[in-house]
């Protein structure tokens, strides 16, 4: 005699994963990708091609719609503060990459701790070789000043990211 199994012998399936969760190696490896394109981008603008006699031109004229006077000294420091700008914004995007690349790394200990010091460990090694490389650029200089900016910049994306993460692990579970 048989007899049909019920509906309940079999278990539900389980719910699918997201695409990051069953695709992690392939997700990894393009979070590489972008962190070498990122890296890339960052060694171009430290050449000549960004310095300060190249941005001047373009950056000026943009400043100077903001005050009376096209000789006041406020412009160079506003120049100042852009520049340093770039450094904050290129940086927090390193480490927010880097970031990415951990959570999705084979290591759990990397996805789950390590992210962080990982993160802020190669955004200040390649912060420090990037100053390096400047000194050897004409009109250029390294300056250790630009790399405490890189890494705070860093350090400020990072604690943000773990501060999102907690929040929304938090509501995930409560």
């Amino acid at each position: 005699m048989d007899v049909a199994p019920s509906k309940d012998f079999f278990p539900p399936p389980p719910p699918p994963r997201p695409f990051f969760e069953r695709h992690r190696r392939l997700v990894f490896w393009l979070a590489v990708s972008f962190i070498v394109l990122w890296m890339a981008a960052i060694f171009v603008g430290s050449t000549t091609l960004l310095s300060t006699a190249n941005t001047v031109p373009i950056v000026f004229p943009l400043i100077e719609r903001f005050f009376e006077h096209p000789d006041d000294p406020r412009i160079q420091t506003v120049h100042l503060v852009v520049r340093k700008m770039g450094h904050v914004a290129e940086y927090a995007i390193l480490a927010l990459l880097i970031a990415w690349a951990c959570s999705h790394a084979r290591q759990p200990g990397l996805r789950s701790w390590g992210w962080f010091p990982a993160a802020l460990a190669v955004v200040a090694i390649y912060a420090c070789t990037d100053e390096y490389h400047q000194t050897f650029v004409p009109g250029r200089e390294g300056a250790l000043r630009d790399v405490l900016i890189d890494v705070a910049s860093g350090t400020a994306a990072l604690l943000l990211l773990a501060g999102w993460r907690a929040v929304r692990r938090r509501r995930q579970f409560s």
